[in-house]
């Protein structure tokens, strides 16, 4: 778990997301997010090939990183987003201004459902910053005080969600090195 969170955060920054019109404060303003699920036959092999696994399993699942801006980047503390439709929250949020939005439950990301979903967010300042560092010499910042709360707004998405059958079949192998970690030693 420990290294699964910053792989994931690394991730979602690497991809760009859509941004989100904070203009949209109409449900007939909303930005449009489409979500799809791909499925498709998933054949599975051990280190000797044998077949592990052969069934059909979801291989694109149907989440969308998305971007909203605030008005100043300058002092920018800290962010929270809510889907108010579904009271659902996004749980990891990279650089204050993106998350994922999911249609599915995720611990990380931010639950939709299709349709309108109204989302509230929150961007917190702070104008005296206080650098530490932590027991492994890593620098981290704290607000001396407590963050203000500067802009506070609602916008609207549009989620369309479809599910499609890939007529492909994924083959998964292990590697050469997984098969020899895997080997008894001698």
């Amino acid at each position: 778990m420990k290294t699964l969170l910053p792989l994931l955060l690394l991730t979602l920054a690497a991809c760009s997301g859509q941004n989100l019109n904070k203009e949209a404060d109409t449900a007939e303003k909303a930005s449009t997010i489409s979500l799809s699920r791909v499925n498709q036959r998933v054949i599975r092999y051990d280190c000797q090939g044998a077949v592990t696994s052969d069934r059909v399993e979801a291989t694109r699942a149907p989440v969308q990183n998305v971007n909203i801006q605030p008005r100043l980047q300058e002092n920018l503390f800290n962010s929270d987003f809510d889907n108010l439709t579904l009271n659902t929250k996004a749980g990891c949020i990279v650089g204050y201004t993106q998350f994922t939005v999911d249609y599915s439950y995720g611990w990380c990301n931010m639950r939709v459902g299709p349709g309108v979903n109204e989302i509230r967010y929150r961007f917190y300042y702070c104008d005296k910053k206080i650098t530490h560092q932590d027991p492994n010499g890593n620098s981290y910042e704290t607000c001396d005080g407590t963050p203000e709360l500067r802009e506070e707004g609602k916008t609207y998405i549009n989620v369309f969600y479809e599910e499609t059958n890939s007529n492909e079949v994924m083959e998964v192998r292990p590697t050469p090195e997984s098969c020899q970690a895997q080997a008894p030693k001698k």
